[in-house]
């Protein structure tokens, strides 16, 4: 199997570091987002600066932080799909120094009026994502 072949004793040929030079250690929670209009509210709803860059083959993506209740806390707008956004957070990761991550959303439903201005409780998750949820108010 191809899992048999994965080689964890040797040095990697290159690292994070040479990328990004030294693992930082700015903040410990970083919150990865999915929606431009969350991000939009954010950025104009709390004075925020930019702390780091992920380096995207379709651009630079900034890393921001802003602090809530006296705690700071970065954030970025994620790619989308399961590749991009493990990739962006341990990029975040090396980049922040965060161990905590928050990430949330929701692929939407069918019936906005059952779900709008509702949290989406996932209660399992069937083939290709789709899985039965429960409403909370």
């Amino acid at each position: 199997m191809i899992t048999d072949s994965f080689d964890d004793k040797t040095e990697p040929i290159f690292t994070l570091q040479d990328f990004y030079g030294e693992r930082k250690k700015i903040l410990d929670t970083c919150i990865i987002i999915f929606s431009k209009e969350i991000y939009e509210t954010i950025l104009t709803t709390y004075i925020c600066t930019k702390i780091a860059e992920i380096n995207a083959p379709n651009g630079a993506v900034p890393i921001y932080k802003f602090s809530y209740s006296g705690k700071e806390m970065a954030f970025y707008l994620s790619a989308i799909g399961a590749t991009g956004t493990s990739e962006y957070c341990i990029e975040a990761n090396w980049l922040t120094g965060a161990e905590k991550f928050i990430m949330f959303g929701s692929a939407g439903s069918l019936d906005k009026e059952k779900t709008q201005g509702r949290f989406v409780i996932r209660l399992y998750c069937g083939r290709y994502g789709a899985g039965r949820c429960a409403v909370c108010l």
